[in-house]
């Protein structure tokens, strides 16, 4: 039996587990909501898992300076907040899951349990969080999640079952295609209106792409679009609407205002969660789907921008958000390079590309990221796309 393997998969596992189920958990700062328990977890786990891989480990050194810059300019840019230790709470809760869930899925690629096991954890997880969100009931998030971070946990660990199901016989296909739909079912008693209709929007994209063959776009498809039909006619509450329907002017309305508080600190932000209202009052409205005091009255009760790419530029500023984001364009081209060579690692790399896409889409209407379990998740996955030349790792 090898025990660094042993210890490595179960280090991971445990993570994955309080991930989704924050079991356990401890408050580390009793003035401040913030989860600094899942990001210390993680980084504990992540030196463990350092420690016990050693020299074995793949990387490039670009990887692990560019993950150093990132954070020396996260921590140089909370000093320059006007309250640094909330600032500071909130960019190691949004830092270190990232950190450690990239590094762990690099570090554990070639790991001998980790490769077998992985994809069974991950559907085991979906399975068991899906039974649990049907049996809690309509409209009532576990744990207290709001409905989208549930939505991005069962996007994320969806890589497992799909994984398999593409692998697996075709009983297997079967049964994991029954476990897909019990997590898409727990998403629609939620309301989460972006999970009923996402898989609508990328069935046909794989399709094109050839990532998917067109029979299965039909067999799957057409159901899918009758559940859709169906959940709108259930919840009339949720068909869009493009006048005084909060949940449309706040992200529309939310762009320009967001731009606005951009140019005034562009550099590094103005702290993540900081309150935004002092920054708008000299805001004049772009669009005019409600009036300035409806929007400002939602501006105080959210405060975020529901689209993590603006709420990164406001909080942290451009810096940081740029560097991040051309560190993704490298790790997801490499999961273009692995889909056309048809190379996988431990999850399906097709598998992969419809998790993190879909992922990457709802971040662009929440701010999936400031949850620090999705985040070490994401993150998780990002590390876990396979790599054939190893010197480019």
């Amino acid at each position: 039996m090898n025990l660094k393997s042993a210890l490595n998969t179960l280090l991971v596992s445990f993570v994955c587990f309080q991930s989704v189920f924050l079991t356990p958990y401890v408050i580390i700062v009793a003035t401040d909501r913030t989860n600094l328990f899942t990001p210390i977890l993680s980084l504990f786990a992540l030196i463990i898992i350092a420690l016990v891989q050693g020299r074995q480990a793949p990387f490039a050194k670009w990887d692990i300076l560019a993950w150093l810059a990132l954070g020396a300019i996260m921590a140089f840019g909370v000093t320059l907040t006007t309250d640094i230790p909330a600032a500071a709470y909130r960019a190691f809760a949004l830092y270190v899951p990232a950190l450690s869930g990239y590094w762990a899925g690099r570090l554990l690629t070639n790991d001998q349990y980790w490769k077998k096991l992985s994809p069974y954890i991950m559907s085991g997880l979906f399975f068991l969080m899906s039974t649990v969100q049907i049996g809690t009931g309509v409209d009532v998030p576990i744990l207290q999640l709001h409905h989208h971070a549930l939505a991005n946990l069962l996007l994320l660990l969806a890589v497992g079952p799909a994984t398999i199901l593409i692998q697996g016989s075709f009983p297997i296909k079967v049964a994991c295609a029954a476990i897909l739909s019990m997590g898409y079912f727990a998403c629609y008693v939620v309301g989460s209106r972006f999970t009923v209709v996402l898989p609508i929007l990328l069935l046909p994209l794989m399709s094109f792409l050839k990532l998917i063959r067109i029979k299965w776009l039909a067999i799957a498809g057409i159901p899918l679009l009758a559940v859709a039909c169906i959940f709108f006619i259930q919840k009339p509450d949720k068909i869009l609407k493009f006048h005084n329907y909060e949940s449309v002017f706040y992200r529309i309305e939310g762009i320009p205002a967001a731009i606005h508080i951009i140019k005034k600190h562009p550099l590094f932000g103005i702290g993540l969660r900081t309150d935004r209202e002092p920054y708008l009052e000299d805001y004049e409205m772009t669009f005019s789907m409600t009036d300035r005091e409806h929007f400002m009255q939602v501006v105080r009760k959210n405060v975020t921008e529901d689209n993590m790419l603006m709420t990164l530029l406001v909080g942290v500023g451009f810096i940081p958000t740029i560097l991040h984001l051309s560190m993704l364009i490298v790790y997801f081209s490499r999961l273009v390079i692995a889909i056309k060579t048809k190379h996988s690692g431990p999850l399906n790399s097709t598998a992969l590309a419809f998790a993190l896409c879909a992922s990457v889409l709802h971040f662009g209407v929440q701010d999936g990221l400031l949850y620090p379990q999705v985040s070490w998740l994401f993150h998780l996955l990002i590390g876990m796309i396979p790599v054939e030349n190893r010197s480019a790792i």
